[in-house]
């Protein structure tokens, strides 16, 4: 059990220097949909997620000033969570899962599109037409 206690420990510091939930974060919010939004009492949130090819990404964030804040991330790559992490209120950041693998070369290739489109050095893509998201939202 120590062993394993080790390797997991281990995992979560790689996936902490690879910076897979910030990389996840970018990707989601400018390549993805969603929204920032702030309501009143100074709680603010947002909710973006990225769905495209292999890949599903999403980023859930929400402050409430009196409490603190909570954030999900998760990535999920040919339909099986790769990455996730979880932080609730007043708690620390922790990560449930990491699976290293061959996703990461095309994850950090949409980050590198993702990085230049907050820059302003690219161009946002075309959002979807209603017809490309119903092939995305039912398989077709």
């Amino acid at each position: 059990m120590e062993n394993l206690e080790a390797k997991i420990k281990e995992r979560k510091r790689e996936a902490i220097e690879k910076k897979i939930e910030t990389k996840a974060s970018t990707i989601a919010e400018f390549l993805g949909d969603g929204s920032k939004y702030k309501i009143p009492g100074d709680t603010e949130g947002r909710n973006f997620q990225f769905h495209k090819g292999k890949f599903l990404i999403k980023e859930h964030y929400f402050l409430l000033p009196e409490r603190g804040d909570e954030s999900e991330v998760e990535v999920n790559y040919l339909g099986q969570v790769v990455y996730q992490s979880r932080k609730k209120f007043e708690g620390e950041n922790e990560i449930t899962s990491y699976v290293p693998g061959e996703w990461e070369d095309e994850f950090n290739h949409l980050y590198g599109k993702a990085k230049r489109i907050q820059k302003g050095e690219e161009a946002l893509p075309e959002p979807l037409t209603e017809e490309e998201t119903s092939r995305v939202k039912w398989g077709l």
